[in-house]
């Protein structure tokens, strides 16, 4: 039961980071996007830290049976290895040029 309390929880973090800090941080005025990006950046980050440190008390000292533990484990190091791609994105160490460039070739085939 811990195990399902625990998968519950973090998909729906992953879908407040994920979906709703991008939308509460953008505005849309007719065809035009506003947005801050900076808050953005921040909020992100912060959500991806604060929810992988929070499996890792979880894991640590809250959850009592072993699927509970392993599973609150494995979201701790996905939310962790997601805030370290996050991190690299935002300080320039991983670009996605060579996506965007593979989309327009894909969509000028296609």
């Amino acid at each position: 039961m811990q195990r399902l309390l625990v998968q519950f929880i973090n998909v729906v973090l992953l879908v407040v980071i994920v979906i709703g800090i991008p939308a509460i941080t953008s505005l849309n005025v007719g065809s035009v996007r506003l947005s801050s990006d900076p808050k953005l950046q921040r909020l992100i980050l912060g959500g991806l830290g604060l929810a992988a440190t929070g499996n890792l008390i979880a894991a640590l000292f809250v959850i009592g049976d072993k699927k509970g533990r392993r599973a609150s484990w494995a979201w701790a190091l996905l939310f962790a290895l997601v805030l370290a791609a996050e991190y690299a994105y935002v300080r320039g160490y991983l670009r996605f040029g060579w996506l965007k460039d593979f989309l327009t070739w894909l969509s000028e085939r296609f």
